[in-house]
């Protein structure tokens, strides 16, 4: 006798779960958007997200990093257990610490009460940790422990104590070119990559920007109280050829900035912040909105970017043009470098110093040894010395050089390579 009501078996005689739609996930989850990329994100997720691998989320910032994370969660067999998230590259060595481990009474001056981390809070849920490439070499010690034996041992104490939770982790960092520098363990590495799941820019999957503009006017007009306007079909044009360098978070930020200043029915190109008009290649454009309080906006930080990089290359020029016409005084000149804050404002100037021992104008340095560069300089040379300069001055470690010279850790990395540089 046949039963009709009887469960599909798998040969392994386990009980078959019911094959879910991608698009039901993606959208209880707001992961907008129908284009391949996304398909096969959520597919994954499905797949994977029942299992108790750990998982690394890779993308550029702003890409929606925690919203896979907690999709993950959601559709995992811990979805009814706490999904916990913290963002490491915020908090000091020591405090972190705190955080994921908890620590005993009287750990350290402030320690007036036993405190629980989050690895005892989860329980065996969910812990997120946001842009892992930015913990310390101890830190990620610890954190092996866990991966390996889940285990860990509080602040200030003596005795291990076992967790459940499982680990997902996220970056924007190369992390495998992290290793090869020896800033990040290759053993944390392969624990944490148990499973990857890249989000590709926003960039390479612009068809989904119609659908996400549709989504943040209507998130937008529901917290505010408003009618949904008509975006002009220009406007979306216009958004379809713009890059996206800050990705899901700009444009959330644009069209936030593009509804608040716009009280009509329809919001047009007129709207669209001045950075949009008459250049389709957008790729180091800024976009005029301002960010949401306590949210970090990207485009500060690439403008801020932008004017450092401006001043370095201005004091380089200066430099070359000087040694052209053999301005050398006996000692070292001291280039006055402006810096500025995250709002692209003017702060205190530092000085630098360009190099301990000039050469003249015959490529032969004033204490009689040779230069190897020649002369007059150019800009790439000047450049190589004063980041031999800065590496000295901070005992070699790249990524102190990088932050006094302006540039990202990979620039870095590059121009090493590129001058034939050791760190």
């Amino acid at each position: 006798m046949n039963d009709n009501n009887a469960k599909p078996v798998s040969a392994l005689g386990q009980t078959r779960r019911r094959p879910k739609d991608w698009r039901q996930v993606a959208a209880g989850w707001s992961m907008i958007g129908t284009s391949e990329a996304i398909r096969g994100i959520v597919e994954t997720i499905i797949q994977i997200a029942p299992t108790q691998i750990n998982v690394l989320i890779t993308g550029e910032s702003g890409s929606g990093k925690e919203v896979v994370a907690r999709a993950v969660h959601s559709e995992s067999t811990r979805s009814e257990e706490p999904f916990f998230a913290l963002n490491v590259s915020a908090l000091n060595e020591g405090i972190l610490e705190s955080e994921l481990f908890g620590h005993e009474k009287g750990a350290f001056t402030d320690a007036v009460h036993e405190r629980e981390g989050l690895f005892e809070a989860a329980g065996g849920g969910t812990v997120f940790l946001d842009e892992i490439g930015d913990i310390s070499k101890p830190t990620q010690v610890r954190l092996l422990r866990v991966l390996e034996e889940r285990e860990y041992t509080p602040v200030g104490g003596n005795t291990a104590r076992t967790t459940e939770a499982r680990v997902i982790a996220a970056t924007n960092r190369d992390l495998e070119e992290a290793v090869e520098h020896d800033e990040f363990r290759e053993d944390v590495y392969w624990r944490l990559k148990g499973f990857e799941i890249h989000i590709p820019p926003l960039r390479e999957r612009k068809e989904d920007i119609p659908q996400l503009i549709d989504h943040f006017v209507e998130q937008f007009c529901i917290r505010h109280n408003r009618t949904v306007p008509t975006i002009d079909m220009a406007v979306a044009d216009e958004f379809v050829r713009y890059d996206w360098p800050g990705n899901i978070r700009e444009l959330r930020n644009v069209v936030e900035g593009m509804l608040a200043l716009s009280d009509g029915d329809i919001v047009g190109v007129d709207a669209l912040p001045a950075s949009f008009t008459g250049n389709a290649n957008a790729r180091n454009r800024l976009p005029a909105t301002l960010p949401r309080d306590g949210e970090t906006s990207d485009w500060r930080l690439l403008f801020r970017a932008l004017l450092e990089l401006k001043t370095e290359v201005q004091d380089l020029r200066g430099e070359v043009a000087r040694l052209s016409e053999g301005r050398w005084a006996g000692s070292a000149p001291r280039v006055e470098r402006e810096t500025f804050d995250h709002f692209g404002v003017p702060v205190d100037a530092e000085m630098v110093e360009l190099s301990p021992n000039p050469p003249d104008r015959d490529g032969v340095a004033t204490d009689g040894s040779e230069n190897r560069y020649g002369a007059p300089f150019t800009v790439k040379e000047m450049e190589s010395r004063l980041i031999q300069q800065t590496l000295k001055d901070v005992s070699g470690n790249r990524r102190k050089a990088a932050e006094r010279l302006g540039m990202g850790e990979r620039t870095l990395y590059r121009k090493l390579k590129e001058y034939g540089l050791r760190g």
